[in-house]
């Protein structure tokens, strides 16, 4: 009767155990993530920017693309380890770094990076009345003339740039019509707007008949010849007061 009742005791001590194992949870060991969001200086998300972690040795563990996002992720690092980060715009020039320490299953950080999300270049005759259309704006970095960007103005002179690195001033050099312009080197300003003036001109002219009234819609061009080819520089069309203005005229114009 005593062997019965200690068969019981020890299946009921058994199905107690197994109820207990069945409650209490087992933590495993999660390796940590480490988030890293990128920013422009201006707060916007930046894409396709080259994201690096280091370890305390200066190993290079890996190097990631962020996404549309401006986010990328690291996983399979080691928990209470210190690495390093760095941020490069575009791939191979740095722009910003970074110490963590990963005492956490989940980390996430922001980097805002030495980059602008867009520089806006407006291009004006001399006098800043007529936008200058289809011109090529180059920009040059000054501490790094690899990274180089070019454009081309639209009807209104403007052009955009960006994402670009603003940890340094760019040479603007602008070709309009066979010539080209060196605008200086400028710093990126902080409304991230710039005005170029170009030494273009303008001639007013009106076309008139022989008895003194105005003539509309006659054609006026201005030539350069060069080896006897003509080549138009400017043009215009008279309005209905016999008025034609010739716009952005270079000079030595010949």
């Amino acid at each position: 009767m005593r062997s019965a009742r200690k068969i019981s005791l020890m299946v009921f001590s058994l199905f107690a155990f197994t109820l207990l194992m069945n409650i209490i949870p087992i933590h495993a060991q999660v390796d940590p993530t480490l988030t890293v969001n990128v920013y422009t200086k201006d707060g916007e998300e930046l894409a396709n920017a080259y994201v690096e972690i280091r370890d305390e040795n200066g190993v290079k563990i890996d190097i990631e693309k962020t996404g549309s996002s401006g986010t990328v992720s690291f996983e399979d690092l080691e928990i209470n380890k210190t690495y390093s980060i760095y941020v490069y715009y575009p791939a191979g020039y740095q722009v910003w770094s970074g110490d963590v320490l990963l005492d956490n299953e989940s980390i996430t950080i922001d980097a805002t990076v030495d980059v602008v999300s867009k520089w806006t270049i407006y291009v004006y005759d001399k006098k800043k009345r007529d936008p200058v259309p289809d011109a090529k704006v180059f920009l040059i970095h000054q501490q790094n003339d690899s990274i180089t960007y070019s454009s081309s103005t639209s009807s209104d002179g403007k052009v955009d740039f960006g994402p670009l690195p603003s940890d340094a001033n760019y040479e603007i050099i602008v070709e309009f019509r066979g010539k080209n312009y060196s605008i200086g080197a400028k710093a990126i300003p902080e409304d991230r707007i710039t005005k170029v003036e170009l030494p273009l001109y303008r001639v007013e002219l009106t076309i008139l008949d022989r008895l003194g009234y105005p003539v509309k819609d006659v054609e006026v061009e201005l030539w350069r010849i060069i080896e006897n080819e003509r080549e138009v520089i400017a043009s215009a069309t008279s309005d209905s007061d016999g008025k034609a203005v010739v716009k952005l005229i270079p000079t030595n114009t010949r």
